[in-house]
Formats: C-alpha cells, structure tokens, sequence
C-alpha cells in the first residue's frame, strides 16, 4: 500500500507538474499573441485619410491676359481694355470667383460675381473649373483659363496669369 501510495503521489506531482508547464506555455503564447497584437494595432493604426485643401495657392488675383470672342482675340491689357479674376476660398474644393474688367481708361469697372466653382485635380496643382456640373477651364497657381460657348455658339474665352 505504500507503495501504491508512492505511485498515486509521484503521479499527482507529475500530473501537476505538466499542469503548471501546460498553464505556463499558454501564459506565453498568451504574451506572444498580444504583444503581436499590440505591434499589429500600432503599424495598422488608422491613418488619416487625405483629404487636401485644392485651394491653396490658388486663392489671390489672376491678371487678364488674353481674350478670345468668335474669331476676334487680344492680348492684355491693350486700348485700356483690362481685367482680372479674383479668387477666394469657399472651402476645400470650391473657389468663388469674381470678374473685373474695364473697357477704356475713362470708364468704370464692370464687376462680375461669377459665384462658386468646383475644383477637380488633374495634375500636380493643377485643376479642371466645373461650374453647375459642367467643365468652364482650368487653374494653377500661376494661370488660369475660363471659356464658355454662348447659346448662338460663340465660343468665349478669358486667361490670366498671377
């Protein structure tokens, strides 16, 4: 009996013994599970999503340089005919877009809201003018081109230059 005893006892401290190197190979693996899971969460972190500002750069006055109506087009200023487009920002992807141009030295300014467009990049600071859903030109930093054709098809078109 005591050696049955001895037995039962060597086989509860075995038993117990591969109990505990059971309980700690799962704490470790339970370690390395969450310090792979902390270094995951940190390298996939949730980046900041890209959401530039179109108008930097953009916003200022843009002198008029050249016109073309129909057939007829001019470089600016000539025979104290002047203009320009003055920029400000609406927010992120709108410019609101003022006209002034003059025709002659003695007359008045004509002023011109052409209101809010829409910006869509084409290139490195470059960007499509969309008026109501429909392409007007093109501006960058240094230059920008506005056209329109009129409704008896008379294609119009304005650029300056910064």
């Amino acid at each position: 009996m005591n050696n049955r005893r001895k037995k039962k006892h060597l086989l509860f401290i075995i038993s117990k013994f591969w109990l505990m190197v059971k309980i700690h190979e799962i704490l470790f693996m339970k370690h390395i599970l969450l310090a792979f899971a902390f270094v995951g969460l940190l390298s996939c972190s949730k980046k900041e999503e890209i959401n530039p500002d179109f108008t930097i750069d953009l916003v200022g006055t843009y002198t008029l340089s050249y016109v073309k109506e129909g057939s007829q087009e001019a470089n600016l200023p000539s025979n104290g005919v002047s203009g320009n487009f003055r920029t400000t920002k609406v927010d992120d992807t709108h410019l609101n877009l003022v006209f002034t141009y003059q025709l002659g030295t003695t007359s008045k300014p004509i002023i011109e809201q052409l209101g809010s467009v829409e910006l869509k990049r084409t290139g490195n600071k470059q960007f499509d003018v969309y008026l109501k859903n429909e392409k007007h030109g093109t501006i960058t930093p240094s230059d920008i081109s506005l056209y329109d054709t009129s409704l008896d098809g008379t294609y119009t078109e304005f650029r300056g230059k910064k």
